[in-house]
């Protein structure tokens, strides 16, 4: 519950903002091996393929979807 709190907190309040504009750096990072100008910071985009927090969040709403489905006797 813990987690899904954070990961929530993460997508609604304006910590988001920081959290893509990291995105954005790794991308950049990734790319160019270090040469990180704003200009090429700021053409990236905003989500990554290797984040951490939309793995997190998926992997417990699949988690709680099943402990439902258990408890309820669905299988």
């Amino acid at each position: 519950m813990y987690i899904l709190l954070i990961g929530l907190i993460i997508k609604v309040t304006p910590i988001r903002k920081y959290h893509a504009a990291e995105h954005m750096v790794a991308r950049v990072y990734e790319v160019d091996g270090g040469d990180l100008a704003l200009d090429k910071v700021r053409k990236q985009n905003r989500t990554h393929n290797n984040c951490g927090t939309n793995l997190v969040t998926s992997i417990l709403i699949c988690y709680i979807c099943c402990f439902f489905m258990l408890v309820m006797g669905f299988w």
